[in-house]
Formats: C-alpha cells, structure tokens, sequence
C-alpha cells in the first residue's frame, strides 16, 4: 500500500474541507498536493510493472481530482447530494470532510448535483455480467500463460500482424473484464445486503453499442468512470445553483433537450484527450523509474542504457 498517495489524497480532502476564500491559498494548497504526487512517483513500488502503470495513472487521476475541487470548482458551495439538508459549507468541518470523501468515491456522481448520463443495472444483469466478464478474464490470462510473447522478451510483433493484434489487445481486455468483475461484485454484495439501490452501481464502462464511432467509444464507453475527470477544463454549461428550485418550465419533461453546438463538444473532447493523455504518462513515469532501478549496468557513455516508455501509451 502507498502510504504517501493515502496521506496526500487525505490531505487533499484537508484542504478542500477547510475552504478557502482566498485564490491564493487554494493555489497554495493544490501545489502543495501535487508536489507531493510527483514526489512519489519515483518510490511507487507494487512488486509488479502492471500495477506500478495502473497506481501511475491513479496518480494522474488525483492530480486532475485535486485541480477540479481545490482550484477550477467550490465543491461545497457548487455541488449538493440528493439527501443533503442544508448547504455543505455550513457543516462543520469533520462532516466537511467525509461530505468530500463521498464525493470522490462516487465518479459518475450518482445521487450528486453533476450525475452523468446512465441506466439503472438490475441485481440479475450484475450477476450476469459477472460470470460473463469472469470468463472472458480467464481466457484472456490462459492465453498470455500460453503464448511465448508474454513470457519472454520476445517483441509482439514477432508473430505476425494478426497475432500482433491479439497480443496488444491482450492487456486491455484484461484490464476490461477484471475492473468489471470486481465492479460487478461489490454492485451485487451493496444491492444483495440492501446497502444500496440498483441505480447507484450503473456498468464500469458504458454500453458497446455506443461505441460506434471512435469519440463514441472513448466518451461513452471506456472512459465513463473518469468522464467527470477527464473534462474539467470544459467547456461547461452556465452554472446553476444546486439550491435554487426547479421550475416546472425548465424541466426535462416540458422542454426538449438542446443540441450542442459541434465546435463547444469538439473542444470538450479534445481536452479529454489531453487529460487522458495525461493521465497515461503518470503511468509511464512510474513505469520509467522501475525500468531504470532495473537497469544498473550504464552503457558507453557511461548513461544508464534503459528503454524509454514515457508517452508510449498516451492516446
């Protein structure tokens, strides 16, 4: 475990709970926080390079987390849960606090004032999706144990294009089915216990048959539970207070649903990209420093003689 990620994200949640008026202090408080996530790149140490990329990115995930509510947004005064009474800046502190920690442990902002878009995922799906994701994990691990690629050095483009495919797509589909196996089983064990409602665990990822063009498949499928992330830097509606009342003219029932403008979600979509991107050179700077402590022999000019990785798997 990362103590240092831990300590930081908690005093992330510090900062954001004491709310600052001044620009000054929120600027101070977030460098503070991100000074101290670079900082821990270079000792992020799991014992296996899959999961030293995969706290990386989470890494790069709670650099753009800690820009959005310490410098971009006012959580406690722009953001409300659906069983909020009163305004969240006018709890007390250690309440300001764990009001936060729900908001961050909810991605896709179920129940929260900036709930995307998803449907409700009955208790059967889940069990369904599991058992279906739990075989496509198996088969994906047997063959990584089975093809040589993955168990020498060997380059994935060594047998040919169509196998060149299936090896890249190796990592992903795992990444895919595991992350949704999980997800599957805590949704089932929450809703099973009576914990929680069907409609507060949607699909990890979104549904396939969105992914029809290449913006569908990033912005409506594989990056649902980072879409909140991803797109701080907006473009953004005009701000609403969570406190004002709805009224009846501006309901979704008795007003169609305007068309956004190409030019405003191109631009959004562009800055996801350069956030992702982002995000998966966090990843790469932790892989770097690992392949580096593993590489102590220098070479002619008396450098290390190390592969390079960062920004390899930035999309």
């Amino acid at each position: 475990m990362d103590v240092l990620l831990l300590a930081t994200r908690i005093l992330l949640l510090i900062f954001a709970a004491l709310n600052f008026k001044s620009t000054t202090w929120r600027f101070i408080s977030c460098s503070v926080v991100v000074a101290l996530l670079a900082a821990d790149m270079p000792l992020l140490r799991t014992g296996g390079a899959v999961s030293d990329y995969l706290f990386g990115t989470s890494l790069g995930v709670t650099i753009l987390r800690s820009l959005r509510i310490l410098l971009l947004v006012r959580p406690l005064e722009e953001y409300r849960h659906e069983s909020d009474k009163v305004p969240a800046y006018q709890l007390p502190f250690i309440q300001r606090f764990f009001w936060l920690f729900k908001m961050t442990c909810s991605p896709r902002g179920v129940g929260w004032s900036f709930m995307a878009e998803h449907s409700v995922v009955p208790l059967v799906s889940q069990l369904r999706w599991f058992f279906s994701h739990y075989l496509l994990f198996e088969a994906v691990t047997l063959y990584e144990n089975c093809n040589p690629v993955f168990l020498s050095k060997a380059p994935v483009t060594s047998q040919g294009y169509i196998m060149q495919c299936l090896n890249v797509a190796a990592f992903p589909c795992q990444l895919y089915a595991g992350l949704t196996c999980i997800h599957c089983a805590l949704a089932v064990l929450a809703v099973g216990t009576n914990l929680d409602k069907p409609q507060a665990w949607p699909q990890f990822f979104g549904h396939w048959k969105n992914a029809y063009t290449i913006r569908k498949f990033w912005g409506k499928v594989w990056h649902q539970m980072l879409q909140h992330d991803l797109t701080i830097f907006g473009p953004h509606k005009p701000k609403r207070n969570p406190w004002d009342p709805v009224r009846a003219e501006h309901s979704p029932a008795s007003k169609p649903k305007e068309c956004e403008p190409w030019a405003t979600s191109y631009r959004r979509l562009c800055y996801a990209f350069v956030c992702s991107a982002f995000v998966h050179v966090c990843g790469d700077i932790v892989l770097q420093f690992r392949i580096w402590g593993n590489f102590p022999s220098t070479g002619a000019s008396g450098t290390i003689d190390a592969p390079n990785v960062v920004g390899y798997s930035a999309p």
